[in-house]
């Protein structure tokens, strides 16, 4: 089914991620900067909040969207909600209600429509088993095609492969018409990597053929026309790098001294157990010292270090233990250096761990960080193939939740009152309550108010308000008459009478 027009249309791409930590928000921001350099405009859309990576606030991704990119997506669907459909086996009422946020995401432009939309997929974890289920359901709704975000190491080509042919199985496999192909994010060993932290200056794949034809051997499709290898991202620890500042939040640290604790980043960190003279090589630029609060070799060493001029992230003084006044003072000029001072109540080994669990997610305030993540990204894609493959005209297809949005919404408009005579019947009720909170019509159920309560309360079910309860027995006489008028010469009073007994008679009596 196509739409009436039968024009070209906004291209719809879904970023499918492979895995927890693959950078999905980096590789949607990096191909939006990557079509926006080659002239077609984007737009960005996330369909589902999850709250067990993103955390309280606002979404994260969608922040970086907008803040980076200028682009205006509407919030995303809660996860409860979004369970709860799916819990309820409601899983045509969800697509309805992504395609109602696309519509809004697609409005969401000031000037004119986008020549693509940039869909971030469900990304699935420990919590969530629907994730391969719901990613290609957005596909079908939204008539998406599929980009598949992934990571590994380049010295281990079969998981690559095995990887990339899993996740595509859900979409038809990646010889599939509808997946365009993959960005590798966070890749290791690469060749050539090492040598520098800036994209080639005509994007695409850092591969060699050895490793291109070891995952043709896997998987023949890959790294072809049919499944193209879009771009190749090497793992650059810059740009994981969290400020002390997040580290604190992350930990729930006290700042002794906050310092430039908003612009120093941590590199690398290290636990300092021994004195301070086995220990020197750990006072190096962007290191983060991990050490009990009462080691004062430790922290008067990072001082001294930080006032011969090496740029270290900060401390992190663990155990809750405080250096004394006398101790402070002898290491303030280093503190007037801007070095972070931290603490936390937590061990030393503790306090590791909890860093070694930290996410590698940008957060909502760090815009620098997004931005060079997102232009890194950009520059590794090849912008020639996108420009090739994604420039043409797109006729998109209505898709079933598409067609039934589009009904709901004429429904909306047209506000009509619909009487429902088998009013207690257990299906007519939920077919009622569905139709009031959604505004579809507005539903009045002919039986008994209690018996419409009964059935309610033993479904689990809540009554929306304005949904009209009329008990037939007391209102059948007034429509005899009527009835009559209507019929003349074909049925008199008592068959009126007697025909009225019938609620779907006396329904479509209510509506003359």
């Amino acid at each position: 089914m196509t739409s009436p027009a039968n024009k070209p249309e906004s291209q719809v791409v879904l970023m499918v991620p492979t895995s927890v930590g693959v950078g999905l928000t980096s590789a949607s921001l990096g191909l939006m900067q990557a079509l926006e350099s080659i002239g077609l405009k984007a737009g960005f859309f996330k369909p589902f909040r999850q709250d067990e990576l993103n955390g309280p606030g606002p979404d994260r991704s969608s922040a970086l969207a907008s803040s980076t990119l200028g682009v205006h997506p509407p919030a995303p669907i809660p996860q409860a909600t979004m369970e709860r459909l799916l819990r309820q086996d409601h899983l045509d009422v969800l697509m309805e209600r992504v395609i109602e946020l696309f519509d809004e995401a697609m409005g969401g432009h000031d000037d004119t429509t986008p020549d693509l939309i940039v869909v971030e997929g469900v990304v699935p974890t420990a919590h969530g088993t629907y994730a391969t289920q719901l990613n290609a359901q957005l596909a079908h709704a939204l008539n998406a095609r599929i980009i598949l975000v992934g990571s590994g190491d380049a010295a281990a080509p079969e998981a690559l492969a095995e990887q990339l042919d899993m996740h595509a199985r859900a979409f038809g496999g990646v010889g599939s018409a509808r997946t365009l192909g993959c960005i590798l994010m966070r890749m290791h060993n690469l060749p050539g990597a090492e040598a520098s932290t800036l994209p080639p200056d005509n994007g695409g794949p850092m591969l060699d053929d050895a490793f291109l034809a070891e995952l043709r051997r896997h998987s023949p499709a890959l790294a072809t026309e049919r499944f193209h290898l879009i771009g190749v991202v090497p793992f650059n620890p810059a740009l994981t790098a969290p400020r002390v500042v997040d580290v604190a939040r992350a930990l729930n640290a006290r700042f002794l001294n906050e310092g430039e604790a908003a612009t120093r980043r941590v590199l690398s960190t290290s636990l300092c157990a021994r004195s301070a003279a086995n220990a020197l090589h750990v006072f190096r630029p962007g290191n983060l010292i991990v050490t009990p609060g009462d080691r004062d070799d430790i922290v008067l060493a990072a001082a001294l270090a930080t006032m011969n001029g090496v740029p270290m992230a900060g401390v992190l003084l663990t155990n809750g233990y405080m250096p004394n006044d006398n101790m402070v003072e002898m290491c303030r000029p280093a503190l007037q250096t801007g070095m972070p001072v931290l603490t936390v109540d937590t061990d030393s080994f503790t306090t590791a761990k909890n860093l070694g669990n930290m996410g590698n997610d940008i957060p909502i305030d760090d815009l620098d960080r997004a931005r060079q993540a997102m232009h890194f990204v950009a520059g590794y894609l090849d912008r020639q193939w996108l420009k090739d493959h994604l420039s043409r005209g797109f006729v998109r297809r209505l898709s079933p939740a598409a067609f039934r949005h589009q009904l709901v919404k004429l429904a909306q408009r047209a506000n009509r009152r619909i009487v429902l005579p088998e009013g207690s019947e257990p299906r007519t009720v939920e077919a009622a309550i569905i139709c009031q909170q959604r505004g579809i019509a507005h539903c009045v159920l002919l039986a008994r108010p209690e018996e419409v309560e009964l059935v309610a309360r033993n479904r689990g079910l809540e009554l929306p308000e304005g949904l009209e309860i009329i008990d037939p027995e007391p209102i059948r006489s007034r429509y005899i008459a009527p009835m009559v008028e209507r019929r003349r010469g074909k049925v008199n009073e008592l068959t009126a009478e007697d025909q009225l007994q019938d609620s779907v008679v006396l329904g479509t009596m209510m509506l003359q």
